[in-house]
Formats: structure tokens, sequence, C-alpha cells
């Protein structure tokens, strides 16, 4: 069963340009330019060549914590 499980990295993130190492943002904000395909994409649309960039990712807010004394 070792080679059917998933990375647990590959379970974290959804394939999206805007997490690519390749794409830059463009001045818009709404596109990302790829400099392997040498094109301008949409941040949720992702290609062949996604390769992931940790850093580009923004991580979940902690939920507040609950008071139950008030």
């Amino acid at each position: 069963m070792l080679f059917g499980k998933k990375k647990k990295d590959e379970e974290e993130y959804i394939k999206c340009c805007g997490l690519c190492e390749y794409a830059s943002e463009d001045s818009d904000g709404e596109f990302m330019i790829c400099s392997k395909k040498k094109c301008r994409v949409e941040k949720n649309k992702s290609c062949r060549r996604f390769s992931y960039d940790i850093t580009k990712r923004i991580p979940k807010r902690r939920p507040a914590k609950f008071d139950f004394e008030g």
C-alpha cells in the first residue's frame, strides 16, 4: 500500500496558479504571469507545469477562543 497513498503535502493545497512557483502576480491582481508558458493566466487555473511554492500559501486564521464564563 505504499504506492497508493498520497503525500501529506498534496492533500493540503489546491492546484492553482496563485500558489505556483513559476507565476508572479500581474499589476491588476486578478491574473498571474507564468514564466514557463510566457503568458497571462487566471489565478484559479492551473497547468501541467504547476509546481507548489509553500511561501505563497496564506494560512487559515485560528478561530477565536470561546469564553465559557461570559
